[in-house]
């Protein structure tokens, strides 16, 4: 074989294999190319399926007693495309299934869907205001000769909580997690009717009593993390966070008289006055509860007795989330 046939069949064995080569490299790209367009949309498809979630919560807290055959909600996310629909299980208890779809294109003619499923309850217990505690997670502290706990206390979570520390009962209970929603859009406007209403842009001046009428609570709304710290006495039904979570504390030697609601964790560091409870009323805590070393808190019938007899409504929210499909099927 002469020279110039051996450089032609080099070449051409090159130019196979750079062929080879770059038809691999362009269906790898077009392969890639193709997964990024289908993640993309699978996560499109995955938030009009919570978009449809959202609308069920929001339409149940409005009727939670809505009849499953009109509920038939649909929509589409601006700047995403595509539909979701919703279909909402009969009423079981205190409880509504909620199955949501997302679909990318349509509905009509999906390329990809995604399924969600959650249970939503709307929960009234039957024993929300017995309570000199009520934390949905977890109880601990009381490590003092001076802590105590007068009255019942119940837990979704663990209590680390000395028992001979308790005057009453301490009950694990995990329906107690979540922390019952409360009608916050009521609450707020009883609050701002009394000026009790407070944001988180300034240290408010809070009330120091309970009552605000004979027979009315102080209705104290704190829209931001609650932090009273010093010597300080203030009093009332104490709300604090409403759509969002926030946290709230007390340090120092400073007092409730009243009763404090909050959804996120609830602290005590300090107190241990032996002639002034920390809390002369209950405490709801939606995160967990840590009452220090020197906490002591003090159930009061006469408060709770009072926000109870103010009728207030609890709200829908979502108790059970689950993924009902395999994103990445393999057909």
């Amino acid at each position: 074989m002469t020279k110039k046939a051996m450089v032609l069949v080099l070449a051409c064995i090159v130019a196979v294999v750079l062929l080879i080569l770059g038809a691999a490299i362009l269906a790898r790209s077009v392969s890639e190319n193709y997964l990024a367009q289908r993640n993309l949309e699978i996560t499109q498809a995955f938030w009009l399926a919570e978009a449809g979630i959202n609308r069920a919560v929001k339409e149940l807290r409005a009727d939670f007693s809505t009849s499953a055959a009109t509920a038939k909600w649909g929509g589409s996310l601006a700047n995403v495309g595509g539909e979701y629909s919703v279909d909402l299980g009969s009423l079981s208890g205190s409880s509504r299934t909620v199955t949501a779809y997302g679909f990318i294109p349509t509905l009509a003619s999906p390329r990809i869907t995604r399924r969600l499923q959650v249970t939503i309850s709307m929960p009234t217990p039957t024993n929300f205001y017995d309570y000199a505690v009520y934390s949905a997670i977890n109880i601990s502290g009381g490590s003092s000769a001076n802590s105590t706990v007068i009255g019942d206390v119940i837990f979704g979570g663990s209590n680390s909580y000395p028992t001979g520390k308790i005057t009453g009962t301490a009950t694990q209970d995990t329906s107690v997690n979540p922390l019952a929603l409360l009608d916050f859009a009521q609450l707020r406007q009883i609050s701002r009717d009394q000026n009790n209403y407070h944001d988180a842009t300034h240290d408010p001046a809070y009330p120091t009593s309970f009552w605000y009428a004979e027979g009315v609570p102080n209705v104290v709304f704190v829209e931001g993390n609650f932090d009273l710290r010093g010597n300080r006495t203030r009093g009332g039904f104490i709300i604090v966070g409403g759509d969002v979570s926030y946290d709230a504390r007390i340090a120092g030697n400073s007092y409730i008289n009243g009763c404090i609601y909050v959804r996120g964790n609830f602290t005590i560091s300090g107190g241990g006055d032996p002639k002034q409870y920390n809390i002369n009323g209950g405490l709801w805590a939606g995160g967990s509860a840590d009452l220090g070393a020197n906490a002591q808190i003090s159930y009061n019938t006469e408060y709770m007795n009072a926000i109870r007899d103010m009728n207030i409504n609890t709200a829908a929210q979502i108790t059970s989330w689950k993924d009902l499909q395999n994103i990445y099927p393999l057909n």
